[in-house]
């Protein structure tokens, strides 16, 4: 915990454009839109709009000094942290659960983006939530936390419709011997997949605006693209090397 508070004095926020664009997201977002104020109010498509979403209190509560939202990011990384061990815990002997945490916590990565208001740590922690929680036994309603994480992670990154695709897939494939314990896994699994519903939606209300679901999609068609050109895809990968 040191080691990441005193990584965050080093990344004041609004270091990067990122973690900016988020800030003014989230204000546009509590008062109804989702546009860049140098936008002249048009609405965008990019970023999803979950880590907004979940910076509208934070922001409000502290602007407009925004020193304390290193807050979101570092209790990001404690929940990432304790739920790495949980997974640990009930997967390995130990002592490897805590060693397992222990990596966490010190990645360098993690590390160096310690206190920035990025969605990466906010997506990990809520897919560590989703995959602890929601793979647990018991009636759906236990999982309600998990399918709210899962249906954020979705939001905050467009991998997280993999989280609840997948998370859905192995609850309705499951062969447990249980009947009763079948039939409540297969009902929530069909609940991870009604978490893609807002995803779902906002992609349609990009469609309608720009014309574009999300700009990832147009990425990923660009990078698939490249794999049936060898030579395009070298020159990508070593331009993409060099910078």
């Amino acid at each position: 915990a040191g080691l990441h508070l005193a990584a965050s004095i080093g990344n004041p926020v609004g270091l990067i454009e990122d973690d900016s664009v988020q800030i003014l997201l989230a204000r546009s977002l509590r008062h109804g839109g989702f546009a860049l104020p140098d936008a002249n109010g048009v609405p965008i498509s990019d970023p999803l709009p979950g880590l907004a979403a979940l910076l509208m209190a934070p922001v409000w509560l502290v602007e407009p000094n925004w020193t304390p939202l290193r807050a979101v990011a570092l209790l990001s990384l404690a929940a990432a942290v304790f739920f790495t061990w949980r997974i640990g815990k009930r997967l390995l002997p130990e002592p490897w659960p805590n060693v397992a945490a222990g990596l966490t916590a010190l990645s360098p990565v993690l590390v160096r983006h310690s206190g920035l208001v990025l969605p990466d740590i906010p997506f990990l922690a809520l897919t560590l939530i989703s995959l602890d929680l929601g793979t647990r036994e018991g009636p759906w309603m236990k999982a309600a936390p998990a399918l709210i994480a899962a249906g954020l992670a979705a939001l905050v990154r467009p991998h997280g419709a993999f989280l609840c695709l997948s998370l859905a897939a192995g609850l309705l494939l499951s062969r447990n011997r249980d009947a009763g314990s079948l039939s409540r896994q297969r009902q929530r699994g069909v609940l991870f997949l009604a978490c893609l519903i807002p995803l779902g939606l906002w992609l349609l209300r990009n469609k309608l605006l720009s014309g574009v679901s999300t700009g990832y999609a147009v990425n990923w068609r660009t990078q698939i693209s490249l794999l049936g050109e060898p030579w395009a895809m070298a020159r990508h990968s070593l331009g993409l090397i060099r910078s």
